[in-house]
């Protein structure tokens, strides 16, 4: 009688534990805006596998149920049976946090002379490595409708986590001189994803970048309006 009791219970556990299987595995994440923790509607990572059948064929006693499954009949004389192990792997995705200062600059030069713009900043916050590449409009440029198109030698200049203005002058027209970098350069060679840059790779980091424009009007100028931009295209290091 002992027996078909402890049988009958082991069975309820059993059934209780596929049925409980065979559902959706809730996956909780905290609300800062409502200080409490919601369910993650996300099947794909919320859903339990196939992996959840076990056999007891390595008991000395077992007795099979019809469309059940195997019941272990535990010795009279008590003695420790090793249960199937519970797992579960959690795959983390690389995340970036981005703050961008300074994007528009409006600036009116009444005199010839090198001129440098101080300065717009990227913070960067991220648990992987990045991947960077970067195009720009090139030199300033005419936009009133002049005939030739004027431009206007520029550059971009960078450091990181250093926000001291740089010591170095602008180069020569069209060339770099460790510091400025000209914008035609910068197309030529950082300018598509073939060309890309690893930034801090793998692992946390957090840094500022801080950067420099810098052009040259001399006296030839014409007058008008110019302009010019940076585009920075981001890739997570796979």
């Amino acid at each position: 009688m002992k027996k078909i009791v402890l049988l009958s219970m082991v069975a309820l556990f059993l059934m209780g534990a596929v049925a409980f299987a065979a559902t959706s595995v809730p996956i909780y994440s905290w609300d800062a805006s409502t200080t409490s923790w919601g369910v993650v509607s996300n099947p794909v990572i919320a859903d339990a596998t196939s992996d959840n059948t076990w056999s007891t064929g390595a008991l000395s006693t077992a007795v099979y149920v019809p469309n059940v499954g195997m019941f272990m009949v535990l010795p009279a004389s008590p003695t420790w049976f090793k249960l199937p192990t519970v797992t579960w792997d959690l795959h983390i995705s690389q995340w970036m946090y981005i703050s961008m200062q300074y994007l528009n600059y409006q600036m009116h030069a009444d005199a010839p002379g090198d001129y440098m713009i101080d300065t717009f900043t990227i913070h960067a916050i991220s648990n992987g490595g990045v991947y960077v590449y970067m195009t720009t409009g090139g030199p300033l440029t005419n936009v009133d409708n002049t005939s030739p198109t004027q431009t206007i030698p520029t550059w971009l200049g960078y450091k990181v986590d250093d926000q001291t203005a740089p010591s170095l002058g602008l180069p020569s027209n069209g060339n770099n001189n460790g510091f400025w970098y000209d914008m035609n350069w910068i197309n030529n060679n950082y300018g598509t994803p073939a060309q890309q840059l690893t930034l801090y790779q793998g692992g946390y980091w957090e840094h500022t970048l801080h950067g420099w424009f810098g052009f040259r009007v001399d006296y030839q100028t014409a007058k008008g309006d110019y302009t010019t931009y940076a585009d920075i295209y981001i890739q997570s290091d796979p």
